[in-house]
């Protein structure tokens, strides 16, 4: 006998299972088939019982029993009798068993009914687990105790000043972006502030290799970071990461694919252009650009960030670098600076400048020290020549400051 939530259950050897309620009333569950086939042994061993001696000694000497039991040969006492009436009876009941089983199986018919309290039935959950007992309903009102919050009526009097204070909405303090990206949003927030969302998606990115070889801390080939951190800078690093490897695939990383990287992309590629555009602007006298509150964004920019593949967002920013390089060598405004047409070199070197400060302006989540010295540079009033902003690789004290 084992007790579950203040209720017995009486493991009785018979097939008919007894469930004894809180309220003292018993409920039965009594299986179809064993319950039918005792039904039918009873009223087989009956039949046979009260069938007269004259008769029965008939069925047994046609039934060729007497002839292979000796004992059955009439006439017949009580004893026999009683024997042969239990012997139908057992065969009735164990042909009717095996048969319903085939039929029906194991279903269970419910006898009797569930204990009540306070006029509600005792119900059992649908998921719940098949062995748990039924238990009575849970009332709010009767069973979590007195309510955290007492719902009331507002009041049409006027309230006092003092009432009024006391009711007054908490005022939420309002605080700045936080500088340093990489302190936890946690330690900005205020415990008044609502929670945060729950996440709903997972990002599972690929392996990193180094030279083609596995990273492990046995082997120790891990590349150190900080070393190629000194040589070429912070932004160059990020660089080589969040364009040259794939989000969602194995890459590989090498010392000799960060140094390509880095003379393609940025010491020939944006470094090159923002040097030359802002000595053009030097030369033809040009100030700062005015810049648009809404920036537009590179074609692709966003829908390659809603699919976290920052490599692709890069690329569109990369490529339109090349466009305006091109443009750049098309539009040639150095020969207006050669023979003193300013305003026209001016106007020619508007719009490049306005889309190289947008470029900028989209690629302060990836290299924001570079887009700072961007924009800054653009900013100006007058435009002035900037600074390299990769050097060349055989320049590192220049490199280091960068």
């Amino acid at each position: 006998m084992d007790a579950t939530r203040g209720r017995q259950r009486l493991n009785f050897p018979s097939p008919v299972a007894a469930i004894l309620g809180e309220g003292g009333a018993m409920r039965f569950a009594v299986p179809l088939a064993p319950a039918i086939a005792m039904v039918l042994a009873a009223l087989g061993g009956l039949m046979f019982l009260l069938m007269p001696t004259a008769v029965l000694e008939d069925l047994v000497v046609d039934s060729g029993i007497a002839s292979l039991i000796t004992a059955a040969q009439p006439p017949l006492g009580m004893t026999a009798h009683f024997a042969i009436a239990f012997l139908v009876a057992l065969i009735v009941g164990s042909v009717s068993w095996f048969g319903l089983f085939l039929l029906i199986g194991t279903r269970v018919v419910a006898i009797g009914r569930h204990a009540r309290e306070d006029g509600v039935p005792i119900l059992r959950r649908a998921d719940a687990h098949p062995d748990a007992p039924p238990r009575r309903p849970v009332f709010a009102n009767r069973d979590l105790g007195t309510p955290f919050l007492e719902v009331t009526a507002e009041s049409s009097l006027p309230m006092s000043v003092a009432d009024a204070v006391a009711y007054a909405p908490p005022v939420v303090e309002e605080r700045d972006i936080p500088a340093d990206l990489d302190t936890p949003l946690a330690t900005y927030r205020s415990p008044l502030d609502p929670p945060l969302p729950v996440p709903d998606q997972i990002v599972v990115h690929g392996f990193l290799t180094n030279e083609g070889k596995k990273i492990s801390k046995s082997s120790g080939d891990a590349a150190d970071p900080i070393e190629y951190v000194d040589a070429l800078g912070v932004d160059a690093v990020r660089h080589f990461l969040l364009r040259h490897v794939r989000p969602f695939e194995d890459s590989d990383f090498s010392r000799a694919r960060l140094e390509a990287a880095y003379d393609a992309d940025l010491a020939h590629g944006i470094g090159n252009l923002t040097s030359r555009l802002t000595a053009l602007c030097e030369s033809a006298g040009a100030s700062a650009i005015k810049v648009d509150e809404v920036q537009l964004s590179p074609p692709g920019y966003h829908e390659a960030l809603e699919s976290f593949r920052f490599d692709l967002a890069l690329t569109t920013l990369w490529d339109e670098v090349a466009r305006l390089n091109r443009e750049l060598g098309v539009l040639r405004p150095w020969e207006d600076v050669k023979h003193g047409r300013f305003a026209e070199a001016r106007a020619s070197l508007e719009p490049l400048v306005t889309r190289l400060d947008s470029v900028a302006y989209w690629l302060s989540p990836f290299l924001p020290r570079a887009a700072e010295r961007i924009r800054g540079a653009l900013a100006a009033t007058p435009i002035r020549r900037a600074a390299p902003l990769f050097p060349s690789r055989a320049q590192p004290e220049v490199r280091a400051s960068a």
